[in-house]
């Protein structure tokens, strides 16, 4: 958020003063300027409590200062409490209706709420009170991707640069868009340029770890988010992104940690509680992912991705009637969320419908024909109706949209190395895709290594397939819950026979 000086210059200094300050009693100006210098020396130290106590008291002075309240609102967003902020920023706009800053900020408070209705509304606003405002175009094309709206994206974000092509913030939001649309060339592009131009911008190395994931360099997405972290410690998105990253790797006990500072660092964003329970579901603790999940939704109930998640849970509790409800719910608040359908598909799949599985698989294809995720699943419901050939085109077109997709190439390596048609089985060309998936992810998904000795035992190299099985029982979490699997197909590899897994109807 811009600092007091600079918002207060482009909310009028005039306006600003005139209701505040400048009319105080002789006496008082002195002593509510006093306390804004005091307030403004905490933000520095960030020291925020101090900061809103000072700015508390210079308010109790000057009560119709916008500039006090827009200190204080600022104050709040750092301390993630995004209701507070809005409240201020709501005075700020009843004593400054025409600002298009006001509402661009208030919009940008309701964002990290995850409220897009109304964050949409006062960025649409704020557009239309000054339509070269870069800042509410970055914002709202952010807001349009949470939409699934990635043309409308992409045309706010252009936008954006084209009113500020040296901004940082425009840079960054356009190279991000373009890197969801899967344009990871252009996407580096900017963000590097962003980065260029303010070597200090927390959520641009936050954004650009983001890219670096998406094109399978790990490593380097965990360094620019590091720095993201160093620059910006009490930014709980930061620690947000860093913990989905270690989730994806595996590292689920440091997924967590990062998680809970999340919550801590931002209570108001629902986020981080559906982060934590996608961890707990993937742990096997239901319990604890629906206490998150009914948390998140407390806080938001029109939170689509609760709402989504705690259908995939109901699932996994088997009560696939409340999980159909609450994928309903999804696509009714949101008729393009596309993981919705594919949800509902699983759903109805596991009720044997596999017609109406298809039809919700269909659709999520159509709303996204670029996005390799849409693929490997409908690839799953192609295996169920064992059209082993639309299976593979399948699993084949999503590693043509992302070639470093690990999801992708180990679904690709399960199936060649499973299928119980032998004509689509290929023991070398799984081995090479299981590798590939467990190198870009580090070798840290265990269930990706049971993948790859599946390949290798499919290949005849029994021995291998046996040395990373024997692995696999050495790490307690995941024998815990997979050994009695894991000792089957030890038994198998001993015997010299494959893993021709039975399809789980």
């Amino acid at each position: 958020m811009l600092r007091l000086q600079v918002l207060v210059t482009a909310l009028s200094v005039a306006s600003v003063f005139a209701s505040g300050v400048a009319e105080a009693k002789p006496s008082e100006p002195s002593t509510a300027l006093e306390f804004i210098r005091q307030a403004e020396a905490a933000k520095v130290k960030g020291e925020w409590d101090k900061a809103i106590q000072d700015y508390n008291a210079a308010l109790r002075l000057n009560p119709t200062s916008t500039g006090i309240l827009i200190g204080r609102a600022e104050c709040w967003a750092n301390q993630g409490r995004w209701s507070k902020a809005i409240a201020d920023w709501d005075q700020i706009i009843c004593f400054e209706p025409k600002s298009s800053i006001a509402f661009c900020e208030r919009g940008r408070a309701w964002s990290r709420k995850q409220e897009w209705d109304k964050a949409s509304a006062d960025l649409n606003e704020a557009i239309r009170l000054d339509s070269k405002n870069a800042r509410a175009y970055s914002q709202r094309a952010l807001i349009r991707l949470e939409l699934f709206q990635r043309d409308r994206a992409l045309t706010d974000a252009q936008d954006a640069v084209r009113l500020a092509p040296v901004d940082a913030d425009a840079l960054a939001c356009l190279g991000y868009v373009r890197i969801t649309r899967g344009e990871l060339t252009q996407g580096f592009k900017d963000l590097n340029k962003a980065l260029q131009q303010d070597p200090s911008f927390s959520t641009g190395y936050a954004l650009r770890s983001v890219a670096w994931e998406a094109a399978g360099q790990l490593d380097k997405g965990s360094s620019d988010i590091e720095m993201a972290i160093r620059l910006k410690p009490n930014d709980g998105l930061n620690y947000l992104m860093r913990g989905t990253s270690w989730a994806v790797r595996g590292e689920w006990n440091r997924a967590v940690e990062d998680f809970n500072l999340a919550i801590r660092l931002d209570p108001e964003n629902p986020e981080a509680l559906v982060r934590r329970a996608m961890l707990w579901h993937a742990k096997g603790q239901y319990d604890k992912a629906m206490t998150d999940l009914n948390q998140a939704l407390r806080l938001n109930p029109k939170h689509t991705h609760a709402l989504l998640q705690r259908g995939i849970t109901w699932g996994a509790k088997w009560d696939f009637e409340k999980a159909i409800a609450d994928f309903d719910a999804v696509i009714q608040l949101m008729p393009t969320q596309p993981h919705a359908f594919t949800a509902r598909g699983c759903a109805w799949g596991m009720k044997g419908e596999w017609d109406r599985s298809l039809a919700d698989h269909n659709e999520r294809v159509r709303l996204t024909p670029l996005d390799a995720d849409a693929f490997i699943n409908r690839a799953a419901v192609w295996k169920y109706k064992e059209e082993w050939g639309k299976a593979l085109a399948d699993l084949d077109q999503a590693i043509r949209l992302s070639p470093n997709n690990p999801k992708a190439l180990i679904d690709r390596a399960l199936f060649r190395a499973t299928c119980p048609v032998g004509t689509f089985r290929d023991g070398k060309a799984s081995v090479a895709d299981a590798r590939q998936a467990c190198e870009i992810l580090n070798w840290k998904n265990m269930g990706y290594i049971e993948i790859l000795a599946a390949a290798y035992s499919e290949s005849g190299q029994f021995d291998d397939a046996s040395k990373l099985l024997q692995i696999l029982l050495k790490n307690p979490e995941y024998a815990k819950i997979n050994g009695d699997a894991v000792r089957y197909r030890l038994k198998l590899c001993d015997q010299n026979k494959p893993f021709h897994l039975e399809i789980d109807r």
